[in-house]
């Protein structure tokens, strides 16, 4: 499966887009110096909310590390070991056979795509949002319990 890349001159501004099998997938917009993704619900099918993540995020160790191969400076990146994702996130992971990048062929190299997490962030947010929801109802309930016992309490002991 390859992409083939192709200069969009239709829409101001984007400069470089890329298609595949005819249809656009993507493109750069040079004005802002970013890419854009189809997101078009009329390009999806089979949509449904996601599941919890939130479990899953936490068991997640994010690394510091130095790429091996072409790295003479020891430049230090940070992000996840794939495989680790891949056990959790599957559709995050993408594993390539036969990758070669000047030097013996990699078997099965594991390939991540760093924009799933963005998803899985929005989604754990909302997960937190609606326990913290749930915990302001219920200290909302304790704090009216607390303030009935001590009228109660007030009530039997004359104080006010």
């Amino acid at each position: 499966m390859r992409f083939k890349s192709k200069f969009v001159t239709n829409e101001p501004g984007f400069n470089l887009g890329f298609s595949y099998q005819g249809t656009y997938k993507m493109g750069f917009y040079w004005a802002e110096g970013n890419y854009w993704i189809n997101s078009d619900r009329r390009l999806k099918n089979s949509i449904l909310p996601m599941e919890p993540v939130l479990s899953k995020l936490k068991q997640l160790t994010p690394v510091s590390y130095e790429m091996t191969g072409e790295n003479p400076d020891h430049i230090r990146s940070i992000g996840f070991i794939a495989q680790d994702v891949r056990k959790l996130f599957p559709g995050a992971v993408r594993v390539i056979s036969d990758f070669n990048r000047k030097g013996p062929v990699t078997n099965d190299l594991n390939t991540m795509n760093y924009k799933y997490f963005g998803v899985l962030a929005i989604q754990a947010l909302k997960e937190q949002w609606q326990q913290l929801k749930a915990l302001e109802e219920e200290q909302a309930a304790l704090l009216l319990e607390i303030e009935e016992l001590q009228k109660q309490a007030s009530a039997l002991t004359g104080k006010k």
